[in-house]
């Protein structure tokens, strides 16, 4: 009952340990590319190995052994074969689709391993305005870490590509909260922080931070001034992880950094992008959005979630949050919109019947 990719044939096999039947309702994924063969199970990688494919066109079964020397008893909701290795991002993305519509389709997801949030900030949830002038944005997370608007911040003027509320602010807004936070990894903590956002101009590097203006005394995952690449804050100089990825103009993204050990690593979009080693000593003083930590200048971006883990997330915790936030605001019509797909047979019209075979 154990899952497995099948190369047909002994160990042209991939076998997991990861059970399946009796398992319930699941996705099982698999991506080949250039001969590594990866499996995941709800999203998390549980085996990869490497293989070498020679795959026919004969014939295509469900419920029957390819050779037809027998049969499985499942229930079976969506096929999906991709003609090409699907990327990190990508696989998020598929993967949030068939986890929304068909394994929780009347609540949608959920934010994973909420228990470990020290900061959880979402556009469809706890945001106040008063005629589009966002009043405040309450923290989801339990810690209390609510924001509160400076200049003008609104709502309803912009949204993500799945159609959900985004907080648009012009260059001179912000939303902060000075003093009284709670719960936020400090020190040298290990950390992990996503952000959901469009960077579109800067006057200083600026993004999401909190901590105080000092050398390695502020974190955050932030963009640089003038030139826009995605940057993992430790504030000051070579504290600070600059990345060559552009995120100013880069449109819609989600930024995240992990700190584990000291060690500090950058993504953009599930993709690895920078990787340092920096002394993290991070206080509580002040925490914002769209300003300098220092107040010395603005990012105007456009932004829908701010997620903060009071741990380090593993490989495949971390994927999981980066498929339900690309599912939840980057996929458009992620109400149950299909990622595309050509199928060529069978024909338009066509009907099979329990148990008929597609040649």
């Amino acid at each position: 009952g154990a899952l497995a990719v099948q190369g047909y044939g002994g160990s042209n096999d991939l076998r997991s340990t990861e059970t399946g039947t009796g398992a319930g309702w699941l996705v099982q994924s698999g991506v080949v590319a250039g001969g590594q063969v990866t499996m995941f199970k709800d999203g998390v990688q549980i085996v990869q190995d490497t293989r070498t494919y020679n795959t026919g066109l004969n014939r295509l079964a469900i419920g029957e052994e390819i050779g037809s020397a027998g049969f499985v008893t499942m229930d079976v909701a969506a096929v999906l074969i991709y003609d090409r290795a699907l990327t990190p991002p990508e696989m998020a993305q598929v993967e949030g689709y068939l986890q929304n519509k068909f394994i929780d389709p009347s609540s949608g997801p959920s934010i994973p391993f909420a228990g470990d949030l020290s900061l959880a900030l979402e556009s469809d949830a706890g945001l106040s305005d008063s005629g589009g002038l966002v009043s405040g944005w309450s923290d989801q997370s339990g810690q209390a870490n609510d924001l509160v608007p400076g200049g003008d911040p609104r709502v309803g003027s912009a949204t993500t590509p799945s159609g959900l509320p985004a907080i648009s602010l012009d260059g001179d807004d912000k939303l902060e909260r000075n003093g009284g936070l709670s719960g936020l990894p400090t020190g040298g903590a290990d950390r992990t922080m996503f952000v959901v956002a469009n960077y579109i101009d800067s006057s200083k590097w600026a993004g999401v931070s909190y901590g105080s203006p000092a050398s390695d005394q502020a974190f955050g995952l932030i963009v640089r001034d003038p030139s826009g690449e995605l940057v993992m804050q430790g504030y000051g100089g070579g504290n600070d992880l600059v990345s060559a990825e552009p995120g100013i103009g880069a449109g819609w993204l989600v930024q995240s950094g992990v700190v584990s050990g000291g060690q500090g690593t950058l993504f953009k979009d599930g993709v690895q992008i920078g990787q340092y080693v920096n002394n993290f000593n991070t206080g509580d003083g002040r925490l914002v959005i769209a300003e300098e930590i220092g107040g010395a200048g603005h990012v105007t971006m456009e932004i829908a979630s701010v997620l903060l883990y009071s741990r380090a997330l593993d490989e495949s915790e971390r994927l999981q949050v980066e498929a339900y936030l690309q599912a939840k605001y980057l996929q458009a019509g992620s109400g149950n919109t299909a990622p595309v797909v050509d199928i060529t047979a069978p024909s338009g019209g066509a009907t099979l019947t329990e148990g008929a075979t597609l040649n």
